[in-house]
C-alpha cells in the first residue's frame, strides 16, 4: 500500500533546501516538512548527490564556500540516506534504467520508492516527463500543493 503522508524525494528536491535562488521553493519546504513530520525518506545516494550539487553551486559562484559547508553539513546530520541500500534496490534499478531509458541513480530512487510503498517526489521535470505515463508513483515537485 502505497503511503500518501511520506514520500521519497530525490536530491534535486533535497538541494532547494539550501540553495534559495531556485524555482518550486514552497513546494521543496513542503517536502521538507513532510520529512520531519511523516517520515519521508531516500536512498543512500541522495547523500553524494546533495553534496556534489552544493560543491557544484559553489564552484559557480551560487553559494559561498562557508554556505556550502555548513548546508553539507546540515543536511548530513540529517535522517535521509543513512542506511545502506539493499542489493534488491540496485538490481531493481538497473531493471528500470534499461526498460525506461533513464539514469540508474534516477532508477534507484523509483526502486526504492517501490519497495518501500511510498510515492516518489522529483524535481527533475525531464525524468518526471520520461516515467510518468509507466510509473505512476512518481510526482512532480510543482504539482504538490503547500498548506
Amino acid at each position: 500500500m502505497r503511503s500518501r503522508d511520506a514520500w521519497v524525494i530525490d536530491a534535486s528536491v533535497a538541494t532547494k533546501w539550501y540553495l534559495r535562488d531556485e524555482d518550486l521553493l514552497s513546494q521543496a519546504d513542503h517536502a521538507l516538512d513532510s520529512v520531519v513530520a511523516a517520515g519521508s525518506t531516500a536512498p543512500h545516494i541522495i547523500r553524494h548527490e546533495v553534496a556534489n550539487s552544493l560543491s557544484a553551486a559553489c564552484r559557480s559562484g551560487r553559494i559561498s564556500r562557508a554556505d556550502m559547508q555548513e548546508s553539507l553539513a546540515h543536511f548530513l546530520r540529517s535522517s535521509l540516506g543513512t542506511q545502506p541500500d539493499p542489493d534488491s534496490v540496485i538490481e531493481q534499478a538497473a531493471g528500470i534504467t534499461t526498460d525506461l531509458s533513464i539514469y540508474l541513480l534516477d532508477a534507484i530512487y523509483i526502486a526504492f520508492a517501490q519497495q518501500i510503498g511510498f510515492e516518489f517526489v522529483t524535481a527533475d521535470r525531464k525524468l518526471y516527463d520520461a516515467v510518468t505515463d509507466s510509473l505512476p508513483l512518481v510526482r512532480w515537485l510543482g504539482d504538490i500543493t503547500p498548506d
